[in-house]
């Protein structure tokens, strides 16, 4: 993994062809010159063992500089 990115899964729930999963995340963004922490929640449905939906839902913040 990269120093300047982290990742932590908060929770991960399956039930049947749906899970939702959800994490926090650092990194730099090297675009605009800041750190940023972002919280993301993502619904997943299967068919089979391919992802036939996502949905995701996010918010970022900045956190201060690389």
């Amino acid at each position: 993994m990269l120093p300047w990115i982290t990742c932590d899964l908060l929770a991960l729930s399956v039930d049947g062809d749906t899970a939702i999963a959800e994490w926090l995340a650092e990194f730099e963004d090297l675009e605009k010159g800041v750190r940023k922490r972002m919280r993301e929640i993502a619904v997943m449905t299967s068919r089979g063992h391919l992802i036939s939906s996502l949905r995701e839902v996010w918010a970022s913040e900045v956190i201060g500089t690389p």
